[in-house]
């Protein structure tokens, strides 16, 4: 039992301490913070393996199709070694091409790789495996009803104050009309993107209580929040947390989770709305207004970014290499250098193929379908708040991404593979 309980404290620690450290320095896109991020997983690794050692009936927790990610894995571990130039030139004639055509020194008897640019496909190809082993650690660790309900309070407090200290950053202390930058993070849209992943959670947390003071304060935070999105002016990011909360109506009303809670999502709605007419709406209807302009350059970004894929549908240009190719692809003139599609859906296809992107989009939507069909079977108001939260809000920035880069961003990838572990584990434990 002393052991049991040092290795959950141990997890628990680690974890509390990724979920305050990964959104500062601009979202953890610095390498030193983001280094940090995986050291701290390392770490998570150590101590499920401890734990693995000295206990008496070890097992291991995974989805059945995990080998999916596996395959995602070993293509990207594909793209880094060099492989004949002849049989490049056979499994993917493009990058054989370009090699031929811009490698000064081009020997067609010697090696190339997959992967134009191998330590972008090596440092991609370590945050997935990070990650992925975060999402599994999770299934392991995570173990009693209170370590989640301490869990999910941290995310939801600094949830807060990251919202907070992005209003009274923008709106007091910096020119509001600075742009990009909300909060802690570097994007507003990186901001909204985390965010939208917290108000579900913070909403199936006060629906989950059953003392009605209790959901009033959490659903005044999950209204503050919500608040915040929307006066970061980020126009997709306020777009998606409403699909989140609407999906998340819909799921607590299918399975009858609202516990004489009708008029809570209606509140939040309320006291959202009253916050941002507080601050101004000025700004959001200028924002919005621009709504078109911004969409037809992502679609002109997505259009270009398939001339990219009809040349190397199999293997894709290596993972992190879009940026490098990009600028061959890209029909309209412009002096901005892309280091992201702004779709990331689009993008993983792209840096690493049809056959590899299918799998990563097979292994979520099995996942998803067995959170939903377990869903279904538990009678646990507490769990099934939190995964209905949890997953409007994985879903809710899953659709982000098909206009913005959240999954390069390691504070939003932590919590995401965070969230879906923590859903996983609610879903399929019987807590006491």
């Amino acid at each position: 039992m002393i052991k049991e309980n040092f290795f959950s404290l141990s997890f628990e620690a680690v974890i509390v301490f990724l979920i305050i450290f990964s959104p500062l320095f601009f979202g953890s896109v610095i390498p030193g913070a983001e280094s940090i991020i995986q050291v701290a997983i390392l770490i998570l690794a150590v101590i499920f393996l401890a734990k693995l050692i000295f206990s008496d009936s070890p097992k291991i927790i995974f989805p059945t199709y995990s080998y999916l990610i596996l395959a995602v894995l070993a293509v990207g571990l594909l793209q880094i070694f060099p492989l004949p130039a002849r049989l490049l030139k056979v499994i993917s004639p493009q990058t054989f091409n370009l090699y031929q055509n811009y490698l000064p020194d081009f020997n067609p008897a010697g090696s190339l790789t997959l992967g134009f640019y191998v330590p972008a496909v090596k440092r991609e190809l370590f945050r997935a495996i990070c990650f992925f082993l975060l999402f599994l650690i999770t299934l392991n660790l995570v173990n009693e009803k209170k370590q989640c309900q301490r869990l999910i309070l941290v995310i939801i407090f600094f949830g807060l104050g990251l919202s907070f200290y992005g209003v009274v950053n923008k709106f007091f202390i910096l020119n509001k009309d600075i742009a990009h930058t909300f909060s802690t993070f570097g994007n507003r849209n990186n901001f909204s993107g985390y965010m939208i992943m917290v108000v579900p959670l913070t909403v199936g947390y006060a629906l989950s209580c059953r003392q009605k003071a209790k959901k009033f304060l959490f659903g005044f935070i999950a209204a503050l929040i919500s608040a915040s999105v929307l006066l970061s002016l980020s126009r997709a990011g306020s777009l998606s947390l409403f699909f989140s909360l609407f999906l998340m109506f819909i799921l607590a009303k299918r399975e009858k989770t609202h516990f004489k809670a009708y008029w809570l999502f209606p509140a939040v709605f309320a006291m959202g709305a009253i916050f941002i007419f507080m601050a101004g709406v000025g700004p959001i209807q200028e924002r919005f207004g621009l709504f078109g302009s911004g969409l037809s350059g992502r679609i002109g970004l997505a259009k270009d970014s398939l001339g990219l894929v009809k040349d190397f549908p199999i293997f894709g240009i290596g993972w992190g290499n879009f940026q490098y190719l990009f600028t061959f692809y890209k029909q309209f003139v412009s002096t901005a250098h892309y280091y992201y599609l702004h779709n990331d859906h689009l993008q993983l296809v792209v840096e690493i193929g049809l056959i590899a992107a299918s799998a990563y989009f097979y292994f979520l939507y099995r996942l998803f379908k067995d959170i939903f069909g377990q869903l279904e079977k538990r009678h646990d108001l507490f769990v099934k708040n939190i995964v209905i939260g949890g997953v409007s809000g994985t879903l809710g920035v899953f659709v982000h991404s098909f206009v913005e880069f959240n999954f390069h961003i390691p504070a939003i990838l932590f919590l995401f593979w965070f969230i879906l572990g923590l859903v996983y584990k609610c879903v399929y434990t019987h807590f006491e």
